[in-house]
């Protein structure tokens, strides 16, 4: 979630016993990450370097060292994983120490379980994850005993910009308890009995099997808070990314204080002088703050000042977009689209949500959600379309996808690179017995002419996501109205 869709991910290598390969980062020479660690790249470069990894050997709060994430960067992902084997039928615990400094966006740990070629449960911390600058304090991920667990993930991750260090990871195993008390059964029958009567796939999902594996995933479990382990488990097997829980007692997105200037502009540059190429980017925070009207407001500036220069094509990048708030982009493209009605999100039972986009605004039905308030025009001819390239990969999700369908079927768009993730999908906020807010997607994305995706958008000229924007640039050197010299 967060900002710019930098996302940095680093996965513990596990023996076969289930302990950490070099907890510590102290394995390394001379800064590196042993080779208990093992990085990959994205793949695509949308305008920065990739963020720096190493080993800090003057911060720790443990041994003598711990790892170091300097977030400014682009995507990359580092994995490893371990088989269930000797970990299968107990409740396992990751920890680790996280220290922070100017974070904008997140770091976290997280853990992914599968088997039987599906995802069984993940956790990411992304409602709980660390942002600003804080001390070293540990953070837990609970996975509980999952029947037909095959493999597992763990690790720490990391989104936005700004420095994080990671130190002792630990990963405990212990038996589930044998009861699990009244109060903890009827919170989890109350989740599960609004999962099974709202969720966007309830009519696929067999639910008798499903309540039985998540009761014994709770087995023990004495408190609310006990059973939400559990809530995540059966949030898995919706096989719905879009859908969550956020636990009271943490702080995540909806509560943090984030000043206005935090809020920062999309990245962007002129390509050969005329083509305008923007990074997007999810908004992260409550629709109803000033920083979501400015949010929105940055991303018309950095048009408006491109177009100033007189750019004659646009090349929207949201290969790395995976999560966020689609309204304060929506608002601020305004001037981008060639008509006000740009989508909608459909339910099953056959209520339809319209999308609009006018007058620098964006929302649904009588709705405004959010408008761009900087106050700068888009100082060129919008009668005149200028052609548009929007890039994608199989990252693309959430915001991203909505981004890229708010644009499908305009006639001067065309998409360049991977089929999306397939999650054009839409949640709602569901306030829960114990404080805390289940988030369940509850509609599906449609594009202005009513088409879905439930197998991700793809692409007009499919191709890997790398060579996307070499093949935009060509495009767009072939349309008309980018013909010619126009920089004077």
């Amino acid at each position: 979630m967060i900002e710019n869709a930098k996302i940095l991910m680093l996965v513990a290598a596990l023996a076969s016993d289930g302990e950490i390969t070099d907890p510590g980062f102290e394995d390394g020479e001379e800064g590196a990450l042993s080779g208990a660690w093992t990085v990959e790249d994205a793949g695509f470069d949308p305008v920065e370097e990739t963020g720096a990894v190493s080993v800090d050997d003057l911060m720790a709060i443990q041994g003598r060292s711990s790892l170091l994430m300097e977030l400014d960067g682009q995507p990359v992902s580092v994995s490893q994983t371990l088989s269930m084997d000797d970990l299968g039928g107990q409740r396992l615990t990751l920890r680790g120490a996280i220290r922070t400094n100017s974070v904008e966006g997140q770091v976290a740990l997280f853990a992914s379980v599968e088997g039987g070629g599906r995802r069984l449960f993940f956790d990411d911390m992304s409602e709980r994850a660390v942002a600003g600058s804080t001390p070293w304090t540990y953070h837990n991920i609970v996975i509980p005993p999952i029947a037909g667990a095959e493999k597992l993930t763990i690790g720490v991750r990391g989104l936005g910009a700004g420095r994080a260090w990671f130190d002792a990871l630990s990963l405990r195993s212990s038996e589930p308890g044998t009861e699990t008390s009244e109060a903890a059964r009827a919170y989890l029958e109350e989740v599960l009995d609004i999962m099974e009567a709202q969720s966007l796939r309830r009519a696929e999902v067999d639910w008798t099997a499903l309540r039985s594996s998540v009761t014994k995933a709770a087995r023990g479990a004495e408190t609310p808070v006990d059973v939400h382990p559990a809530i995540r488990y059966a949030l898995t097997l919706l096989d719905d990314p879009r859908s969550g829980l956020m636990a009271a007692s943490m702080d995540s997105w909806r509560t943090q204080d984030v000043s206005i200037g935090s809020v920062r502009q999309p990245v962007g540059r002129l390509i050969e002088r005329r083509f305008g190429y923007v990074v997007l980017e999810g908004f992260q925070g409550e629709l109803d703050s000033p920083d979501a009207q400015r949010a929105a407001g940055l991303v018309k500036h950095k048009f408006a000042e491109m177009a100033d220069r007189l750019a004659c094509g646009w090349i929207l990048d949201l290969r790395a977009v995976e999560d966020g708030d689609m309204w304060p982009v929506l608002a601020g493209l305004g001037a981008l689209y060639d008509q006000t009605e740009v989508g909608a999100c459909a339910a099953p039972d056959g209520e339809r949500e319209v999308w609009w986009v006018r007058d620098d605004e964006a929302g649904t039905g009588g709705d405004a959600r959010v408008a761009a308030t900087l106050g700068t025009q888009m100082p060129f001819d919008t009668s005149k379309q200028r052609s548009i390239a929007v890039l994608t990969s199989a990252r693309t999700a959430g915001a991203g996808e909505a981004i890229a369908l708010s644009l499908a079927g305009q006639s001067n768009v065309r998409r360049f690179g991977e089929t999306t993730a397939g999650q054009a999908t839409s949640a709602g906020a569901i306030s829960l017995s114990d404080g805390s807010t289940l988030m369940l997607t509850r509609c599906t994305m449609e594009d202005r002419d009513g088409r879905t995706y439930p197998g991700g958008i793809p692409a007009d000229e499919p191709m890997d996501a790398g060579p996307a924007l070499q093949a935009a640039v060509e495009w767009l050197r072939s349309q008309e109205i980018c013909q010619g010299d126009l920089i004077p």
